[in-house]
């Protein structure tokens, strides 16, 4: 078996969850625990290693929080699933970047707002760049036809916690067997690169400098 490649003294669930006890004191905790995290992410960069790892470990050290997150909330029997989507989704993590999320919702889902609500806002307390949406199924299946940008984005989809059989069936019913079969995804993909690169002028790089007036 190999070994954990997050040490145990950087995440310590049963500490964590002892230090959490305190809903009055849970978001100070969690930020400190992202905090500690990021700082040592960070600090692996600068030895060298090599980038992919160091993207699937910051990933995964990030798959780690979220879980213990999720499990601190009173999800009764709701069919409700934690989704990676995007980069994210992938498992690869860039610093800085946003964490992309799917809160996906099955027929007991719906009557768990408050406690998304609540778990959205505590990620943004804690620190994290948090992109989301809250979805059913059929709802992902709509958006997907409409939108190429959230398709691809679907296609790269990936459970933290919660019900499984919930997002096989969101890819089931996203996948090219029933929405942009791959011919006509290729195409639109192509276009849509094509809209890309003619609206920054056909140039790699075009952005504004950042000017700064002299003191």
């Amino acid at each position: 078996m190999n070994p954990d490649p997050i040490p145990k003294a950087l995440f310590d669930a049963p500490d964590l969850r002892l230090r959490c006890a305190d809903p009055a004191q849970r978001a100070a905790v969690l930020r400190g625990q992202w905090e500690d995290g990021r700082s040592w992410l960070d600090a692996q960069f600068s030895v060298e290693a090599e980038v992919g790892p160091l993207l699937r470990l910051r990933a995964l050290y990030l798959d780690r929080l979220l879980e213990f997150i999720w499990e601190l909330f009173d999800w009764r029997d709701a069919e409700l699933a934690l989704v990676a989507v995007g980069g994210y989704g992938r498992g690869e993590l860039h610093p800085h970047s946003d964490v992309d999320l799917l809160i996906l919702q099955g027929e007991r889902g719906s009557a768990t707002t408050d406690p998304i609500e609540a778990l959205l806002a505590l990620l943004w307390d804690i620190g994290l760049n948090v992109g989301h949406s809250v979805r059913t199924v059929d709802e992902c299946a709509d958006q997907a036809r409409q939108d190429i940008s959230v398709a691809t984005t679907l296609m790269e989809s990936r459970l933290i916690v919660g019900d499984e059989a919930l997002l096989s069936a969101m890819q089931d019913a996203t996948g090219p067997q029933r929405v942009w079969p791959s011919h006509e995804f290729f195409l639109a993909k192509w276009q849509e690169q094509q809209r890309r690169h003619a609206k920054f002028a056909d140039t790699e790089y075009n952005l504004e400098p950042n000017v700064k007036a002299s003191p």
